[in-house]
């Protein structure tokens, strides 16, 4: 990997903490499957692997991550992945995007603050995050251990499912 990328360049730096995030959600499920035996079901607010793509801000290869990926979660003994996500409906309804800003600007955290300072800058991210998740989501389909479930949309209130 080194050798690939040089000695830490910043396309390295993103690699490795693409891997970290999946290495860290992975790590969480050994924890809690210790400690609930041999047969459990854990739902995750997102799916790891598309959140470090979608948020790697450098283009990364997702092909060997999802790979690897699948592989960390069977040996963990994990023999099914059921992600749900609202797809691109967000995306396409300006009223959400406005939304998801606010609520982002209202929560107060400096760093999102520094990253997304302008509406503008919030909504071109969203937009080639989702453009990046589409292949993403499309390998995920056709993979039998990943389970992909697209969801209504209908705010930030209450949950449809």
């Amino acid at each position: 990997l080194c050798n690939e990328y040089g000695d830490g360049n910043d396309q390295f730096k993103h690699l490795l903490r693409c891997y970290l995030v999946l290495e860290n959600f992975a790590a969480s499920l050994d924890n809690v499957a210790s400690k609930l035996g041999s047969d459990w079901t854990i739902i995750a607010s997102r799916s790891p692997i598309i959140s470090c793509i979608q948020f790697a801000s450098q283009d990364v290869n997702w092909k060997p991550m999802l790979n690897y990926y699948k592989r960390r979660l069977k040996y963990l003994g994990v023999d099914a992945f059921l992600v749900l996500d609202y797809g691109n409906n967000i995306q396409s309804n300006e009223e959400a995007v406005q939304m998801g800003f606010k609520r982002m600007w209202n929560r107060g955290r400096k760093f999102e603050w520094e990253a997304f300072n302008t509406y503008e800058r919030y909504k071109s991210f969203l937009q080639r995050a989702e453009q990046i998740k589409s292949d993403v989501v499309e390998a995920m389909k056709k993979d039998k251990f990943f389970h992909y479930k697209e969801i209504p949309f209908d705010g930030f209130g209450k949950r449809t499912w």
